[in-house]
């Protein structure tokens, strides 16, 4: 961006819109703005000699093609000078900047958990949440429940509940807020799935301004459902501490380290990939890990490197524009070369909203190594079937991971427990090279991808994973105020997790070779040596 300190002719004008100031043009630019210099930083650069830099106020979109993007490549680091753009929205508020009414200053000493503020005027009840961590490096509990702080950004002000109710049945709306969204869409922003003016998805959530959505009573998914994940700790009388994705993401394996047993909430949607990579890290040596949702780690996303509280995804951007302003790889999280199998033993395959179906357990069930998750079970080979969607409450629903052998999976990890088969109108989601397929089932033929898979495997160092691959899961849990197999089976792997017992080691023939597919007999091989 360039202005002249004197009126320009169209000859001048078209002459200045070139890649480079013309020499003759020289003294009239009083600020020459080039978008392309510190992109990882809020700064603007005037590379007029006029020194006349700036400052980006709130966040509008960095690393984006400009004018002269020549196509030679698609991350913005090999060639900052082609992104030498800047987007800049109306909506792309960082921080609300509203007047404080009231502060609090969390006392010393207290427990870590899940607060919140209770706003009252009249009938009306409203809950400003917040998050309260153990001091650092000073854990208070062997389990630390790790809330999916990102995905809660992400999400922020969904309006679905308003505009698309029929489109998720099985979900407990907040029939209030989405009154509210009808007559005032103007708060349906922020967070990545809402839309700027000209159709294209928001690149930034933060922290720092409303969200409808985050607080108890809200929607029955993400954050609410995070909610039952706490109140089953506490009906065991578990202790345990909160850890979020930005202390991980600014801490690091160290914060991971401190707990001997890592629980994750019940969606994980967004993740960057030092998180990502801390989790493999961490369970190969010796750390417990238990993933207890579904459609997790499928984003890479990154938190801003100068805003607090700011969260950066591409993953509706062109393929031009996935790579985040911090250099790394946006979008899918196999686009950065990882994959879910190896570290969590199932990969997303698929979202179902009108009607959840129960488990089968498999033969895998009656394996040594795992007939203890299934101590205290009475419901028999088929169990979970109920929860909290309200087509048809059940344990496998909203979003689903499956396990894959072919994607890493170790060979001895146990497919212990399978969906049974998924009400209609599933949408199937199919990780690969592509990277990325999602189709609605049932098609004409064929079995739906999307299914729900429990698994459970040993690391090296003492250390374990264990999977439900299912969102709906943790709902189940309150049945019967915790009496049921999907509870047992929760309460068994967290006790024997928090248990510093080693694990058996693993018989050599549960990872023994497969045996190899016979040759083609249409192909005929010959010896050339």
């Amino acid at each position: 961006m360039r202005v002249a300190g004197r009126v320009l002719t169209g000859k001048e004008i078209d002459a200045l819109s070139s890649e480079t100031v013309p020499k003759a043009l020289g003294k009239a630019v009083v600020a020459d703005w080039d978008f392309s210099r510190d992109i990882k930083s809020t700064r603007i650069r005037d590379i007029s000699g006029n020194r006349l830099d700036g400052v980006a106020v709130n966040i509008p979109d960095r690393a984006v093609r400009g004018r002269f993007w020549k196509g030679s490549t698609i991350r913005w680091t090999d060639d900052p000078d082609q992104y030498d753009a800047i987007t800049f929205y109306a909506d792309d508020l960082y921080d609300a900047e509203w007047q404080a009414d009231f502060s609090y200053q969390v006392p010393e000493g207290l427990q870590s958990g899940i607060y919140a503020a209770r706003l009252k005027q009249g009938d009306f009840v409203e809950y400003i949440p917040f998050f309260v961590a153990a001091p650092k490096g000073k854990p208070a509990a062997k389990l630390a429940v790790w809330l999916p702080e990102y995905r809660y950004i992400a999400y922020a002000n969904m309006t679905y509940s308003a505009t698309a109710p029929q489109s998720y049945p099985g979900q407990n709306l907040n029939t209030d807020d989405a009154e509210f969204f009808k007559t005032h869409l103007k708060y349906g922003t922020g967070g990545v799935y809402n839309y700027h003016i000209d159709g294209r998805n928001f690149s930034y959530g933060s922290r720092k301004r409303p969200d409808l959505g985050m607080k108890p009573g809200s929607t029955a998914y993400g954050f609410v459902v995070d909610t039952y994940i706490i109140d089953f700790l506490e009906h065991l009388g578990i202790d345990y501490d909160i850890i979020t994705d930005s202390l991980v993401d600014a801490e690091g394996l160290a914060l991971l380290q401190q707990y001997p047993v890592v629980m994750t909430g019940s969606h994980p949607e967004y993740v960057s990939t030092q998180m990502f990579d801390d989790i493999a890290a961490y369970t190969d040596q010796g750390g417990r890990f238990i993933y207890i949702g579904g459609n997790g780690y499928l984003f890479s996303v990154a938190a801003h490197p100068e805003l607090p509280g700011v969260m950066e995804s591409r993953n509706f951007h062109e393929i031009g524009d996935r790579f985040l302003r911090t250099g790394g790889q946006g979008g899918l999280l196999v686009e950065t070369g990882r994959q879910m199998g190896p570290v969590v033993g199932v990969e997303t395959s698929g979202m179902i909203f009108n009607g959840s179906s129960a488990y089968r357990k498999l033969e895998a069930a009656d394996n040594p190594r795992a007939a203890w998750i299934f101590a205290g079970t009475n419901e028999g080979k088929v169990f979970g079937d109920y929860g909290i969607d309200k087509v048809h409450g059940a344990a496998c629903g909203f979003e689903s991971d499956r396990y894959q052998p072919g994607n890493g999976v170790p060979r001895h990890a146990l497919n212990l427990a399978t969906s049974e088969p998924l009400k209609p109108r599933v949408e199937d989601i199919k990780l690969s090279q592509l990277p990325l397929g999602m189709t609605y089932h049932p098609p004409e033929e064929g079995e739906p991808w999307a299914q729900c898979d429990m698994v459970f495997f040993e690391t090296p160092n003492g250390g374990a994973v264990f999977t439900t691959g299912s969102i709906a899961w943790v709902g189940s849990t309150l049945e019967n105020d915790f009496n049921n197999d999907v509870a047992t089976i929760t309460a068994n792997v967290i006790r024997r997790f928090l248990d510093p017992k080693p694990f058996p080691s693993v018989p050599e023939t549960d990872v023994e070779d497969v045996d190899r597919a016979l040759p083609n007999p249409e192909y005929e091989w010959h010896d050339q040596r």
